[in-house]
């Protein structure tokens, strides 16, 4: 394993307390210093504590000294910095990352109810020179550091200007990384308006090395740096926001407000660890290139929608688990016959209604713990994605487990695919409901259509000790179309397997499908659900009324839009466009027709934007800004084009789509809770949020949310507010320069506000479904022995020794520990990678800003995927500063 060059604070003048912390300076071009500044840390309350309880660690940057060119100063061991210079001119832009709910404290402005990061860009007179040493002085603007020593090595100085996909790339697809940076309010010659202009370094070289290589010699592929789009170039021609009234792109349609160039290295298929370098400027975040590389996605986002499964005592991971919610045995659960509207809180009547007892286990959402109709397509989904992929899927690959009536259920054990074990539990829901109500002589073979509380949302409590009257519905056709669809799809499946192992359950959902939809057939639903139940059965039986049934209602289906192919009508098209050319009694016609026709059209939609797009995901051209559209990949209708046609464009517009989302973005950020090194951190998550084992009550440590979740992202408009918590809006308070929607590109305009309804929630059915969906399709195939990421490095910190005023600071450590970030209390005072040394780093208390006196230093570890130690007592020692 390499060593990266540890951060020296070498504080020749003592710093104002007041004052943010510097987290790392960096290079985006040979003559551009980026100093990246964060202001502090949120330790957030837990269930049943006072809002006092949380803390706010907040020490502002003096954002009038950053922006004075003569508050910095650069000295080298080269020829151009051997007496110190100024930058020519700086920039900054900024936004808050840590918030407090501001419906607390009544107010939408107070400077005390978001931490900033900040990133603060300074243009030197000259490049700087690979392998010259440089000390820059930040003037006092940062509380830990005063002055930052650093060498320009590009195999250890990692830069914000290189976006990479930071989990991996499967094989034989497109790879690239993309480089760009927008500035803020920078604007001196030739980065104008925010925009880096890397013009010097179109058609030089870039480099892929191994992961831990210590010379540029050790480059195993070599490419050039090309232009691929200006800042003015549109990615989207998305009309005015119904609401807000404005455009959600600014005026170009542009997302990145900055001009992007590409590093292409497609063509590289040997396996390993790499990163991407560029000379002079620094290395990429490390990814995987291999069969298997992108394994990790999928297992985060299935045990993130395994989180969100109701009923059940839930094993989250080994020894800790999560608590049953909304079972009969814990709450009233009552009969509402004279309600079909399944999302309808208001029509919620439990008094003199018949109790039930047998009717559990759904999925439910972030905060609302309600079951509708439109998480069915999570089931279809799975389903349409084992059809497609069925080598990448294992028994034990996920390993889910659960305890019900008091029995620890192993899905990693029964022979069964885990994929299929997520897709049977909405099915199983169902098939208990079903017959609860024909039991009790509340129904007549129909499903309900909805289970939902007394009031819509969650009161602020996590779902287990939600314990308000719940209500389920009356039969609706179209959850019984849905169940009957699903039941028999799932049969088909099984039937994929060892037929005459898993015979029982074939005959059972077979059955239970067919009286199903002859129950809905007779209460006439609507007809995108009746062409989806149709379809999945003709899939198992091959009988013409089926097909019929299919025929007639999907004609009557006038809605393909390029959208994201969840849609009943959308699963429908996919479930018969995919039938062999064998299937009993197929119209070919039909199916080569109008059916496939209405798929790639949809297809097309998604993916000829690509190559208009500077960072290459598939999006409708026209597409709005919301609910996920910057954060989660909608590639079904591509995987089903690929399905059926073989066209290389829907297979490489997939990958290069996840690998926007897993980290190759603007903000390089992998939208997935946990996962990656720099990992999205805040989804509105109640279970997450009152977890007693997630308050961590830590001056170092964020309070997690459990892994694999994704979110809305933002949106062009708030949903809950002016003053209430989920007021997206708020979070824009926070940003410089001022936020609107044409001075921020929405590829940077994600405000990490767990609070926020608008950017910070997920539903099931709109992320969870979609993250499962495109990361389980590129997964690969399911490798013999699958270790996760999720194995957290365990540290020792060792007695720190003193010489003089420098403090040697080691830890031993797990041999899964990539690197270690030491503080002090809470300020960061710099990492290593050195695990040959013990990740030594040596800090010198003469030149710090901190206080002397008593002090915690901790030691926090990341393992290869960025996955960290968990507080633990042994990691951290309360010590005297000399």
């Amino acid at each position: 394993m390499h060593r990266l060059d540890p951060l020296l604070i070498l504080i020749l003048t003592l710093a104002s307390l007041s004052a943010s912390d510097v987290r790392s300076v960096s290079l985006v071009a040979p003559d551009v210093i980026c100093v990246h500044y964060d202001d502090g840390h949120v330790d957030y309350k837990g269930f049943d504590k006072d809002w006092p309880a949380t803390r706010f660690w907040n020490k502002p940057l003096n954002a009038r000294k950053a922006a004075d060119p003569a508050t910095f100063t650069l000295q080298g061991s080269d020829k151009a910095y051997r007496t110190g210079r100024n930058p020519l001119a700086v920039g900054r832009k900024a936004k808050g990352t840590d918030f407090v709910m501001p419906a607390i404290w009544g107010t939408v402005s107070k400077d005390d109810e978001s931490i900033q990061e900040h990133w603060v860009y300074l243009q030197f007179p000259e490049p700087l020179t690979s392998g010259a040493d440089y000390t820059l002085d930040l003037g006092g603007t940062a509380n830990n550091h005063n002055q930052v020593q650093f060498t320009l090595n590009e195999l250890t100085l990692r830069t914000p200007l290189i976006h990479v996909n930071q989990v991996g790339f499967a094989t034989n697809s497109p790879k690239y990384a993309y480089l760009s940076q927008w500035m803020g309010d920078f604007n001196h010659a030739p980065h104008r308006d925010g925009g880096l202009d890397l013009s010097a370094l179109d058609g030089q070289p870039f480099l892929l090395l191994p992961w831990g290589a210590t010379s540029l010699a050790d480059a195993v592929f070599e490419g050039r740096i090309e232009k691929r789009k200006k800042r003015t170039d549109p990615d989207s021609r998305a009309g005015k926001d119904k609401v807000a009234k404005e455009a959600p792109y600014g005026k170009h349609g542009n997302f990145t407000f900055a001009d992007v160039w590409q590093c292409d290295f497609s063509s590289f298929t040997t396996a390993g660890e790499y990163m991407v370098v560029v000379p002079g400027v620094g290395r990429s975040f490390s990814f995987e290139v291999g069969d298997n590389a992108l394994r990790d996605a999928y297992y985060a986002a299935s045990r993130g929608l395994f989180a969100q499964r109701s009923g059940v005592d839930k094993e989250m991971w080994p020894g800790y688990v999560w608590r049953r919610s909304h079972h009969p045995d814990d709450v009233v659960v009552f009969y509402n016959a004279s309600d079909r509207d399944p999302t309808h809180h208001g029509r919620f009547k439990h008094q003199g209604q018949p109790r039930l007892e047998d009717v559990w286990g759904y999925y439910h959402d972030a905060g609302d713990w309600d079951k509708y109709i439109r998480h069915d397509q999570i089931t279809f989904a799975l389903l349409l994605l084992y059809q497609l992929k069925p080598e990448n899927f294992a028994d034990g690959d996920i390993g889910n487990r659960y305890r019900v009536d008091g029995k620890w259920i192993e899905e990693g054990e029964n022979g069964i695919p885990d994929l299929l074990d997520e897709a049977r539990w909405q099915i199983d829901f169902y098939r208990r409901a079903r017959a609860e109500l024909k039991e009790k002589g509340l129904g007549s073979g129909g499903c309900p259509g909805g289970y939902t509380g007394q009031e819509g949302g969650a009161n602020a409590r996590p779902s287990w000790m939600s314990k308000r009257p719940w209500s389920v519905s009356a039969e609706h056709p179209d959850a019984t179309y849905n169940y009957a669809g699903m039941a028999a799809l799932y049969a088909k499946q099984l039937s994929t397997l060892d037929a005459g192992k898993h015979s029982k359950d074939i005959a059972l959902y077979s059955s239970e499908a067919e009286e199903a939809f002859a129950w809905a057939e007779k209460n006439k639903g609507g007809d995108e659900y009746r062409a989806l139940s149709a379809a999945c059965l003709y899939a198992l039986t091959g009988e013409g009324r089926y097909q019929q049934a299919f025929k007639q209602s999907f004609a009557k289906i006038n809605r393909w839009l390029p959208t994201a192919g969840s849609r009943p009508w959308e699963q429908a098209a996919a479930v018969y466009a995919l039938l062999p050319d064998d299937h009993a009694g197929l119209d070919r016609g039909l199916r080569d027709g109008l059916v496939r026709k209405s798929i790639v059209d949809a297809a097309d939609g998604m993916v000829n934007p690509v190559e208009r797009r500077g960072f290459r995901f598939a999006m409708a051209w026209k597409t709005n800004y919301m609910l996920g559209s910057h954060s989660t990949p909608r590639v079904h209708m591509l995987a089903y084009a690929y399905g059926f046609t073989g066209k290389q464009k829907y297979l490489d517009g997939v990958h290069t789509t996840v690998a926007y989302f897993l980290g190759g973005n603007e903000t390089n950020t992998v939208w997935v809770t946990g996962l990656g090194e720099k990992p999205t951190t805040a989804v509105f998550h109640l279970d997450s949020f009152y977890a007693p084992e997630f308050d961590l009550n830590s001056m170092v440590y964020s309070n997690p949310i459990i892994d694999g979740l994704t979110h809305y992202y933002s949106g062009m408009r708030p949903w809950v507010g002016p003053k209430g918590a989920g007021y997206e809006p708020w979070g824009w308070l926070s940003a410089y320069p001022k936020f609107t929607h044409d001075s921020w590109p929405k590829g940077e305009a994600r405000f990490e506000n767990r609070w926020s309804i608008a950017g910070s929630e997920f539903t099931v059915s709109q992320q969870n479904l979609h993250t499962l969906f495109a990361y389980g399709y590129v997964a690969g195939p399911a490798p013999a022995a699958y270790e996760p990421y999720t194995v957290r490095p365990e540290l020792k910190l060792a007695k720190p020794q003193i010489s003089g005023t420098t403090l040697n600071l080691r830890v031993s450590a797990s041999d899964n520990t990539r690197r270690v970030v030491y503080y002090c209390d809470w300020h960061p005072i710099g990492e290593s990678f050195a695990a040959d040394d013990g990740f030594m780093l040596k800090w010198d208390r003469s030149r710090s800003a901190i206080a002397s006196g008593s002090a915690t230093i901790t030691a926090v570890g990341y393992n290869h995927s960025g996955y960290q130690t968990w507080p633990q007592s042994h990691a951290e020692q309360r010590i005297e500063l000399p």
